[in-house]
């Protein structure tokens, strides 16, 4: 929640291309959010300020992430 206040105080959510928060979030079928956090989740996404590895629980599963 941070993170999206910051692009839009810097105006930089206002420079992201129009997607809809599914189409965004869909990659990342494992990743648990609250519906109130989904918006901004998908804004940090687009904006390139955080990222992950669609379908993770492969990655998991192979080993790429460590508990």
């Amino acid at each position: 929640m941070t993170i999206a206040k910051a692009m839009k105080i810097t105006e930089l959510k206002d420079q992201l291309a129009a997607k809809s928060t599914n189409e965004i979030i869909h990659p990342y079928k494992d990743a648990a959010a609250s519906d109130w956090a989904l918006n901004s989740i998908a804004d940090s996404l687009q904006a390139g300020i955080v990222t992950g590895m669609p379908r993770c629980k492969a990655c998991t599963e192979a080993g790429h992430y460590k508990s």
